[in-house]
C-alpha cells in the first residue's frame, strides 16, 4: 500500500505517519529512513512513501557548493596569513623556540628552550607539535609562517574529519556546515594559525571520537575502526600526554551511559588496540626518561594531577592561570562565537521540551556530538587553573550539534525565526566587514593583502546578498561563516604592528638588526628571558644572546663595569622602574613604543634620542 503526502513541515509529516500506523490494524512500524527528498516508513505487509516536500537536489547542491567555498576562502585567508603577526610572548613564542632547537641540534627526543639564562629540558609538554614544527622549518626554512603551519593543517584535517563524520551520519549538507561552522568559530580559527599544542590535541581527540563512532555504526569495518581507535589515543598521549585519554573516555562513558550501550565496548580490540596505543606512545616516554630521569613523576604529576588541584601551581614554566569554579562554561560561550546564540536557543528548546523527549525518537548520534562538545567544560568545571584553549577539543562535536538543529529548523516551523537570527548575524558581520576595511585605510597594509581582503569579502557581500534575496538559510550561514573570520583576520594585519611592539620582541630586534649583525654586538636583556627574543635574534636573524642568572640592576651594573660591546634591551616599564645611578653609562640606541634598547658603548653612528617621559636624560 502507498500513501503519498504533501506535507511540507517534516516533523509533521512523521507525526502523521506514526498516527497512520497506530490507527491501520496489523501495521506496526519496525523500521524508519530518512532520504533526501522522501520519508520511506516500512510496515508489517506494506510500505508507505510520502514526498514531503525536501528542497531540490539542485538547491542541495548550490547550497553544498557555497558552503564549501566558504571553508575553502576561511583556509586560505589563514594560510596566507600565517606570518602577518610576530610570534608572541610567551607560550606561542616558546613553542616555536622549542622547534627551532630541535631543528638545530637534531635532539628529537628532548624539548629545549632557554630559562633563566640556561638551555633547559622542556618536561611540561610531549613532542608530538614540537616534531611537527621542527619539520616545517626543515622544509620552509625558520619563519612565523613555518611555525604555524602545522597548526593550520591540523586545523584543516579536524574540518575533514567533521565534515565526513556528518556526511556518514546524517547527510552531507550536514556534514559540509558542520565543517563551515567549525572552521569560522572564534577561538578554533585563531588556534588554527599559532605555533601552539591544542590544535594538535583536538586533532586526536577528533580522530578518536570519529574512529569510536565509525566502529559502533560500520561492522564490516569494525576492527579496522577499533584499532585507529587506540591509534588515536595514543597520539594523543603525544600531543598533549593522558589528559586526551581522559576527555575521550569521559565522552564516550557519557554517551554509552546515556544510551546504555554498554555492550560495544566488549567488541573493541582490547588486544591488538592496546599494542597499538602502546607502540605509539611509550617509545618517547622511555626515552625521555632515560635521558631526563625524573621526567614520567614530574610530567604525570606535576604537569597534571597537581595543576588540575591546584589553582595557583606553578614551579618550573611559571605560576597557574587562576580562574573560578566554572570559568570553563563562560569561556566555550565566549570562544564558540558567533555560533552560540544557536547552542543557546537549542539548550532551551531542550529544556522546556524535556517532558515530552521520552515520547521522542532519539538521534544517537546528536546525543552523541553533543556529549563530545561539552566534555571539556564539564571536565575543568572544577578546575581553576585553565586557559580558553583548554575548551577547543570539544569544538567538532559542537559544530556537529549545531550543523544537525540548523538544518532542521530551516526545514520545520522554525524557518521563519532562523531566518531572522540569520539576517541579523549576516547584517552584524557585514558591518564588521566594513569597519575593518575602515581601520585598514586608516593602518594600512600591503597592497597584496588589501586586494587578496577585498576579493574575499566581497565574496562574504555577494553570498549575504544571495542568501537574502533567496530566502536561502545555508547562503546565509555560509555569509555569517565567512564574515567573522575575515573580519578578525583584518583588524589583525591591521593592528599588526601595534600588536607585535605589545606581545613580542620582533620590532625591537628588528631595529638594533643592524649593529647586532654589522658589528657583532650581542643582545641581553637584563629584565628575563623573552621568548620571541631567543626566536628573532638567534633563529631568524643569526645573532647572539648573551645569558645570565642575575636580574634587573645588578645585571645592569655587571654589564656597564665590565662595559663589553653589547646591545641591552629593555621594556618601557622596567627601564622606568631602573635607579638614574643604574641607567647611568648606557647610551641610547633606538625604540619602540613598549620597547627601549641601550649600548654600553657609544655607537660610532649617530644614535635617535630615546623619550623617557621623566627628568632624567641618558648619558650622551
Amino acid at each position: 500500500m502507498f500513501l503519498l503526502c504533501n506535507e511540507r513541515n517534516i516533523e509533521t509529516f512523521c507525526a502523521k505517519l506514526q498516527t497512520f500506523a497506530r490507527e491501520t490494524p496489523r501495521c506496526n512500524v519496525i523500521g524508519f529512513e530518512l532520504h533526501t527528498r522522501r520519508e520511506i516508513c516500512f510496515f508489517e505487509g506494506a510500505m508507505i512513501i510520502g514526498s514531503a516536500d525536501r528542497p531540490s537536489s539542485s538547491w542541495i547542491r548550490s547550497s553544498n557548493a557555497m558552503i564549501l567555498v566558504a571553508i575553502v576562502t576561511i583556509f586560505v585567508v589563514r594560510l596566507a596569513t600565517l606570518g602577518t603577526l610576530a610570534v608572541t610572548d610567551n607560550t606561542e613564542a616558546r613553542h616555536a623556540e622549542i622547534g627551532w632547537h630541535m631543528y638545530r641540534t637534531g635532539n628529537w627526543v628532548t624539548p629545549t628552550f632557554y630559562l633563566r639564562g640556561q638551555l633547559k629540558p622542556f618536561s611540561g609538554k610531549p613532542p608530538l607539535s614540537f616534531w611537527m614544527t621542527a619539520a616545517a622549518y626543515q622544509v620552509f626554512g625558520v619563519s612565523e609562517w613555518a611555525a604555524r603551519l602545522p597548526s593550520w593543517l591540523l586545523g584543516g584535517a579536524i574540518v575533514l574529519m567533521t565534515v565526513l563524520f556528518g556526511r556518514r551520519f546524517w547527510s552531507a549538507q550536514v556534514g559540509l556546515l558542520a565543517g563551515l561552522v567549525l572552521a569560522s568559530s572564534g577561538l578554533f580559527f585563531v588556534l588554527s594559525g599559532a605555533c601552539i599544542l591544542d590544535m594538535a590535541l583536538a586533532a586526536t581527540v577528533c580522530l578518536a571520537m570519529i574512529s569510536f563512532a565509525f566502529f559502533v555504526a560500520d561492522d564490516a569495518n569494525s576492527l579496522g575502526w577499533g584499532r585507529t581507535f587506540f591509534f588515536a589515543l595514543g597520539l594523543g598521549c603525544l600531543a598533549k600526554g593522558p589528559v586526551s585519554v581522559v576527555l575521550v573516555g569521559i565522552a564516550l562513558m557519557g554517551w554509552l551511559a546515556l544510551t546504555r550501550q554498554w555492550k560495544v565496548l566488549k567488541r573493541l580490540p582490547w588486544g591488538s588496540g592496546t599494542a597499538i596505543a602502546i607502540a605509539v606512545a611509550a617509545p618517547w616516554y622511555a626515552l625521555a626518561e632515560q635521558a631526563n630521569p625524573g621526567f614520567l613523576r614530574y610530567f604525570l604529576i606535576n604537569e597534571h594531577i597537581l595543576r588540575y588541584l591546584k589553582h595557583d601551581y606553578g614551579d618550573r614554566y611559571g605560576g597557574g592561570h587562576t580562574q573560578p569554579y566554572g570559568a570553563s562554561w563562560v569561556m566555550l560561550v565566549i570562544a564558540f562565537l558567533p555560533w552560540t546564540p544557536l547552542l543557546v536557543r537549542f539548550a532551551i528548546e531542550s529544556w522546556r521540551g524535556r517532558r515530552n523527549a521520552a515520547a521522542q525518537p532519539r538521534d544517537l548520534w546528536l546525543m552523541y556530538a553533543i556529549v563530545w562538545g561539552v566534555t571539556p567544560a564539564v571536565f575543568f568545571t572544577l578546575c581553576r587553573q585553565i586557559l580558553v584553549t583548554y575548551v577547543v577539543p570539544g569544538f567538532a562535536g559542537l559544530a556537529l550539534a549545531v550543523a544537525v538543529v540548523l538544518v532542521r529548523w530551516l526545514q520545520s516551523a522554525e524557518k521563519a525565526a532562523l531566518l531572522k537570527l540569520l539576517r541579523v548575524s549576516t547584517v552584524g558581520s557585514t558591518f564588521l566587514l566594513l569597519v575593518a576595511f575602515i581601520g585598514q585605510l586608516i593602518y594600512p597594509v600591503s597592497p597584496v593583502e588589501f586586494l587578496g581582503f577585498l576579493a574575499a569579502a566581497s565574496l562574504c557581500f555577494a553570498a549575504a546578498w544571495f542568501g537574502h534575496q533567496q530566502n536561502d538559510g545555508m547562503i546565509l550561514s555560509s555569509a555569517v561563516g565567512m564574515g567573522i573570520p575575515l573580519f578578525m583576520t583584518m583588524a589583525l594585519s591591521s593592528g599588526s604592528t601595534l600588536i607585535n611592539d605589545a606581545y613580542s620582541t620582533k620590532t625591537i630586534v628588528a631595529r638594533v638588526a643592524g649593529l647586532t649583525e654589522a658589528r657583532g654586538w650581542p643582545i641581553v636583556l637584563p629584565m628575563g628571558d623573552e621568548n620571541s627574543a631567543n626566536f628573532y635574534v638567534e633563529a631568524c636573524h643569526d645573532g647572539q644572546i648573551v645569558r645570565h642568572t642575575d636580574r634587573g640592576a645588578s645585571c645592569v651594573l655587571e654589564r656597564v663595569e665590565q662595559s663589553p660591546q653589547e646591545i641591552l634591551v629593555f621594556k618601557r616599564k622596567h627601564w622606568r622602574s631602573l635607579n638614574p645611578e643604574v641607567r647611568h653609562g648606557l647610551y641610547p640606541v633606538t625604540e619602540t613604543g613598549h620597547w627601549v634598547a641601550f649600548s654600553t658603548q657609544n655607537p660610532s653612528s649617530p644614535a635617535p634620542s630615546v623619550a623617557y617621559n621623566d627628568d632624567e636624560q641618558a648619558r650622551q
